[in-house]
């Protein structure tokens, strides 16, 4: 059976972009990632992208099988190929701006009600999480989700 995009869930994982730049995106990081940075962040765009294969509960995913990307950016959500920024050094200076990258991303394995996701924000910023989805107000949101992995 051909893997369908689950743009609902890249849609909900796309919500961090609305308050990546404040303050409370810092207390994000520290709960996530398990280090305090200090430096905003200020994303040129984030990327979500989703595979098929994987292990959702331990956080490991076959990037081999990715089949579709989102760019998500002031302008909303919307359907791209593999971003050329993403190619090449991941960590090379023109790609970082502080703690960040300028383009971090997201990966995910959707399962039914489950969904486990990779954070990539920047160099130091690396994990895997696992969750429920939900119903919620604004559509599909995501309930009990814990680290898996980092980093």
């Amino acid at each position: 059976m051909e893997p369908q995009p689950s743009r609902s869930v890249a849609e909900a994982l796309a919500d961090v972009w609305s308050w990546h730049r404040t303050p409370r995106f810092l207390d994000y990081v520290a709960d996530s990632f398990g280090v305090r940075v200090a430096d905003l962040a200020a994303f040129d765009a984030l990327y979500i992208y989703q595979v098929a294969d994987g292990d959702l509960e331990r956080g490991q995913f076959d990037h081999g099988s990715t089949f579709q990307w989102w760019e998500v950016t002031d302008a909303g959500v919307r359907e791209c190929g593999r971003p050329g920024q993403l190619l090449g050094w991941r960590d090379a200076p023109e790609k970082v701006r502080g703690s960040f990258y300028r383009w971090p991303y997201v990966s995910f394995l959707h399962c039914g009600e489950r969904v486990g996701f990779g954070e990539c924000f920047g160099p130091a910023l690396l994990n895997r999480k696992a969750g429920q989805l939900a119903a919620g107000p604004g559509g599909i949101e995501l309930a009990g989700v814990q680290v898996v992995w980092r980093g």
